[in-house]
C-alpha cells in the first residue's frame, strides 16, 4: 500500500491546530505518519498535537522536528519536506480544517504515474470554522482561463505568469520533493514545488474543495480580497525591488531547470521572464502617474488640443481600469469576510503567525 506522509509546520498555532490534526487523524484513509517542524512556538502548540495524537490513538506515527534557529515559512516547511518518508506527501497548514476524503481524493488523483503534484480550490472559514460565500480561487482570484490552461497541460505557462497554487491545498510526490529540494531562497516552498512540477509536466487540478482555509486575525500569509484599494496600492507601488525579486526567482528557476535537463523551450521560458522583469525594475517609477507623451514636436504642428486629448486618453484608461477594479472590489466586499495582506513572510511558519 502507498505510503502517506502528511507534512506540517507549526508556530504559536494553539488556538486551532487541534481542530487541523483531528480533522487529519480522521481521514477516511489515514495518514501513515505525521511530521511536525515547529519554528518555536510558546504557546503550547506541540503539547496540544502530542495530546492529540496520543488520545486518537491510530496508526499515524508522529514526528516531531525538534526547534532550533528560527527558519521562517520557507525554511521551517523545507525541513519537513526533507525529513518525510512517504511517497505521497500531503501538505498541511496548522489552522486549516480537512475534509475527511481529502488524502483518499489526493491518493487517486496522483494515480496517474505522469502526475507529481496535486492542488485544489478550497472553502474559505473563519475564526469559529463558519463557511463563507467565497471560495479560495474566487478570492485571489485565480480565473476560468487560467484553469483550463492548467487542465490542457500548460500549468507552466500559468506559473510562469504568477503563482495560482496555494500550498494548504497541495500533495506530491516524494520523488518530486526529491528533485526540487533545495529550494532557492527567492521562492516560497509551494510557489516553487508548483513550477517545479509544471516544467515537467506533472501538475493536476482536483475540482472537489477538500480544505478549509481558515481566515483569521493573526493571519499573515494567505489569501486577501482584491479590494480596490489593495490593487491601486500595487499599482502606484515601487516597482523596482519587486520585479528584480522576479527577476532573481526566474534566473534561479532557468539555471535548475537547465542543470535538471528539462525541455529546453522551458529553460528558455524562465531565461525570457528573468530578463523582462530585470528590464521592468529599470523603468522609472509611477508611470500611471504620467500622462503619455504627446508625439510629435512643435514644429509638427502639436497644439494644446492634441496634447489635451493625450492626457484625456491617459485619463479615461485609468478611470476605466478603476471602475473596473471597484466593481471587483464590491462584489467581494459583499462575499468575502475581512482579511489582511497577502504578502507572504519569509519572517514566520505558517499563516498563524
Amino acid at each position: 500500500m502507498t505510503r502517506v506522509s502528511v507534512a506540517m509546520a507549526t508556530f504559536d498555532g494553539a488556538r486551532f491546530v487541534e481542530a487541523q490534526v483531528r480533522s487529519i487523524l480522521d481521514q477516511s484513509r489515514a495518514p501513515d505518519e505525521v511530521v511536525v517542524g515547529d519554528d518555536g512556538s510558546r504557546d503550547g502548540t506541540l503539547d496540544l498535537v502530542r495530546r492529540m495524537v496520543d488520545e486518537h490513538g491510530g496508526s499515524a506515527m508522529l514526528r516531531i522536528l525538534s526547534p532550533g534557529d528560527r527558519l521562517g515559512v520557507a525554511g521551517n516547511f523545507a525541513r519537513v519536506l526533507d525529513a518525510v518518508s512517504g511517497e505521497i506527501v500531503v501538505l498541511a497548514d496548522q489552522d486549516d480544517v480537512w475534509r475527511s476524503d481529502r488524502i483518499a481524493v489526493a491518493l487517486d488523483a496522483l494515480a496517474d504515474r505522469a502526475a507529481s503534484l496535486v492542488f485544489g480550490d478550497a472553502d474559505l472559514i473563519d475564526g469559529e470554522g463558519a463557511v463563507q460565500p467565497e471560495t479560495l480561487f474566487g478570492t485571489l482570484p485565480v480565473h476560468q482561463s487560467e484553469l483550463q490552461r492548467v487542465d490542457a497541460g500548460d500549468a507552466f505557462g500559468v506559473l510562469l505568469r504568477r503563482n495560482i497554487v496555494t500550498g494548504a491545498t497541495v500533495a506530491v510526490r516524494r520523488s518530486l520533493i526529491e528533485s526540487a529540494l533545495p529550494i532557492p531562497p527567492e521562492w516560497l516552498h509551494d510557489e516553487w514545488l508548483a513550477i517545479w512540477a509544471a516544467a515537467f509536466g506533472g501538475v493536476r487540478r482536483t475540482p472537489e474543495r477538500l480544505v478549509g482555509y481558515r481566515l483569521h486575525g493573526a493571519n499573515v500569509i494567505g489569501v486577501s480580497a482584491p479590494t480596490l484599494t489593495r490593487r491601486i496600492r500595487r499599482v502606484l507601488e515601487p516597482r523596482g525591488e519587486r520585479t528584480r525579486t522576479l527577476a532573481l526567482r526566474s534566473a534561479a528557476l532557468a539555471a535548475r531547470l537547465a542543470a535538471a535537463g528539462a525541455d529546453p523551450e522551458r529553460v528558455r521560458g524562465a531565461e525570457g521572464k528573468a530578463r523582462f522583469e530585470a528590464a521592468r525594475a529599470e523603468l522609472r517609477p509611477a508611470r500611471l502617474l504620467r500622462p503619455p507623451a504627446s508625439s510629435g514636436s512643435p514644429r509638427q504642428g502639436i497644439t494644446r488640443v492634441s496634447r489635451a486629448r493625450g492626457r484625456s486618453t491617459w485619463f479615461a484608461i485609468c478611470c476605466s481600469r478603476l471602475f473596473r477594479w471597484s466593481a471587483d472590489a464590491a462584489r467581494c466586499a459583499r462575499t468575502a469576510p475581512a482579511k489582511p495582506s497577502d504578502s507572504r513572510s519569509r519572517s514566520t511558519s505558517t499563516r498563524t503567525r
